[in-house]
């Protein structure tokens, strides 16, 4: 029997930073080097995988449509996907390439996912994020989507599924898990639970 698509199976909610986290982090990042601020913000604030940030399928000056401000982002099986990147972030990122002076074919971004794992830990502890070797560059992206399912409700989980360029709903419904968390967590805090 096929289940409906807001029918979630029993897998456990990702880990994910809270918005003053992920601010903080950046924060800690952006005061120490625009690259690396500007690798963990792709992650955080646009849902990108690492291998499509500096990886195998990194990041090209070419993939940025400035007009319509999306990426074109190249992804799991060759697929591709568009994502709407924030005015600051485009606007630094933009700056960066021109100060960098990177042609439209050559990867932003090279470094290994090794690297970007250190990077992401190191500052974590800066930004005095709780437990910083918990935090991995994927949970960057469990916050990306985290942050839209918990400010647009349960609905937004098809456009969730769409901006992380899911290939099955069922992979995206573990988001919708974080509404029911959250609602808890507020109730307690208003000392209703």
């Amino acid at each position: 029997m096929r289940r409906a698509w807001w029918d979630i199976d029993n897998r456990e909610i990702p880990e994910f930073l809270h918005e003053d986290e992920l601010n903080a982090l950046l924060e800690a990042a952006k005061r120490c080097s625009k690259r690396d601020y500007l690798i963990l913000a792709l992650m955080g604030r646009c849902g990108l995988r690492v291998s499509e940030v500096c990886g195998k399928y990194a990041l090209r000056p070419c993939d940025i449509d400035v007009r319509r401000r999306v990426l074109r982002i190249r992804g799991k099986g060759d697929k591709v996907r568009e994502v709407p990147v924030p005015e600051d972030l485009l606007e630094d990122l933009l700056a960066y390439i021109r100060e960098e002076g990177f042609g439209p074919m050559v990867p932003i971004f090279q470094l290994t996912d090794r690297a970007v794992r250190k990077m992401v830990k190191r500052y974590a502890r800066l930004a005095g994020i709780e437990d910083p070797d918990r935090v991995h560059p994927h949970m960057l992206r469990h916050t990306y989507a985290t942050q839209i399912v918990i400010k647009g409700g349960v609905e937004m989980i098809p456009l969730v599924k769409k901006l992380l360029g899911h290939k099955n709903i069922q992979t995206t419904l573990v988001y919708a898990k974080i509404i029911t968390m959250v609602e808890e967590e507020t109730l307690k805090k208003l000392g209703l639970l």
